[in-house]
């Protein structure tokens, strides 16, 4: 008989646990904040000028295929006039599928008033940047606000 209680006992503690661990429905439904619109930069934007204000952030998205051992990086930046905030890699393969490609992405401002140059190369490690597949070019324009 104890163990018939005890099995009960438990099976109600974990049954509570689950529901308190729960995220409120009226949390999840609610509308996101909406914020400023980033100008995002794509492969078809290669070799463009840019004008920008001083501080406007913006992104810069390309497609890649790191499991075959391709990576875009970053080789041409000038930390005087450009502050890279961040840098990040989301997949675009389907979950369960191995392989496939995925988007590498950059966030970054202008942080002087002046013209300045942008390149990433999208390349082996091992076999260095003068082995690269693609090659994207921005030139920025920064103008005070």
């Amino acid at each position: 008989m104890l163990n018939f209680y005890l099995f009960w006992g438990l099976t109600l503690l974990a049954a509570s646990a689950s529901a308190c661990a729960q995220k409120s429905p009226l949390k999840d439904d609610a509308p996101a904040t909406p914020t400023a619109a980033i100008r995002t930069f794509e492969k078809t934007d290669d070799g463009k000028s840019v004008r920008l204000k001083i501080g406007e952030e913006f992104q810069i998205q390309l497609k890649g295929v790191p499991t075959a051992g391709y990576t875009w990086k970053i080789m041409e930046m000038d930390t005087a006039r450009l502050r890279l905030i961040s840098e990040s890699q989301k997949s675009l393969t389907p979950v369960g599928m191995v392989g496939g490609s995925s988007l590498f992405i950059w966030r970054l401002s202008p942080q002087t008033a002046g013209k300045s140059r942008l390149v990433l190369k999208n390349f082996r490690s091992w076999e260095g940047a003068d082995k690269a597949v693609e090659t994207f070019t921005l030139t920025i324009h920064a103008e005070k606000n």
